[in-house]
């Protein structure tokens, strides 16, 4: 898809937190036309459409060569499929399976002219673009295990950390072992050290999306794709595993990126990627993140926002 004077940028859920990270750095970027869509109006002069995106009857004026951020769970799958029936692209941030899974579905029913490109942000997204780095270095690697470090608060948003602590209690289903796993929290922690000299930090068993994505991406090249969710301050996952019941886990050599404000760093790496999108010329109905957009861009893209953002890499090694 190439890009044309008359593309929009339309922002679905553009009046949250990242809405409105991605708004800023778009702006700075003089891209031709941006819009937000959502249910609460905006005040401060952006081009704004009110609409509520839960329900299938609703609509907005996208075309072919347009590309649409979907940055809410309210989205109805019926007007994903209107966007891309339609030729637009629609770039999708969640971070549920459940959700994720169901929009994957309905692009591959649709089969263009438009196409998706899912998994984009900090986890999804970076986590993703680690993944393939670790098999691209370490290619006999068969498990590939993905934690994230959240820390609580204005970072992540009201309806996200809404949805980190009530997923703690819901079973998902992984790759474990080549086979498909129903799991919970309660199944499996593992203990990650995040800088050199920490104490171990625990993990818990975490149902993001990336880690179906990635399975059904890598195929048999990998055997064991798990998210793990670990919070700061410490005594917050301890709470949770003392309320689930566990045991004890362990570590294996590891890739950290670090991207600060998570709000910031998600709406950094959306803009990156909705730039490579614009140039995309590649065949639909899915566009793996990776097809886009390098480690080493979204990095960049980060840092431009956060100058303190670091990646490190550690030999594999076994923790106790």
């Amino acid at each position: 898809m190439q890009s044309t004077q008359r593309d929009t940028v339309w922002i679905l859920g553009g009046t949250g937190v990242v809405g409105q990270n991605l708004l800023r750095l778009l702006r700075a970027q003089e891209l031709d036309r941006v819009m937000t869509v959502s249910r609460r109006p905006l005040l401060d002069g952006t081009a704004h459409l009110a609409r509520n995106l839960a329900d299938s009857r609703s609509d907005f004026p996208c075309t072919r060569g347009d590309i649409v951020v979907n940055l809410t769970e309210q989205t109805s799958a019926e007007l994903v499929r209107t966007v891309l029936q339609r030729g637009a692209c629609f770039i999708e941030n969640s971070a549920s399976s459940d959700y994720m899974m169901t929009i994957r579905e309905m692009a591959r029913s649709v089969r263009g002219p438009g196409f998706l490109v899912d998994g984009c942000g900090v986890a999804p997204g970076l986590t993703n673009l680690l993944a393939y780095q670790v098999l691209q270095i370490h290619p006999n690697t068969r498990a590939l295990e993905i934690v994230v470090d959240l820390g609580l608060g204005k970072h992540a948003g009201k309806a996200a950390l809404t949805w980190f602590i009530r997923s703690l209690a819901r079973p998902y289903t992984a790759k474990v072992e080549r086979a498909w796993q129903v799991l919970s929290p309660a199944d499996t922690e593992i203990r990650v050290q995040w800088r050199q000299g920490e104490q171990l930090s625990l993990a818990l068993g975490f149902p993001f999306a990336e880690q179906q994505i990635l399975a059904e991406e890598l195929g048999p090249a990998c055997d064991t794709v798990q998210c793990f969710l670990s919070m700061r301050p410490g005594w917050v996952t301890q709470l949770f595993k003392r309320l689930l019941g566990l045991g004890a886990g362990h570590e294996t050599g590891t890739m950290t990126l670090s991207c600060g404000d998570q709000s910031e760093a998600t709406a950094a790496v959306l803009a990156r990627t909705l730039l490579a999108a614009r140039q995309f010329s590649g065949v639909g109905p899915i566009c793996p993140l990776p097809e886009l957009l390098s480690l080493e861009q979204a990095f960049e893209a980060i840092h431009k926002v956060h100058h303190d953002a670091s990646f490190r890499h550690t030999s594999p090694t076994i923790l106790a």
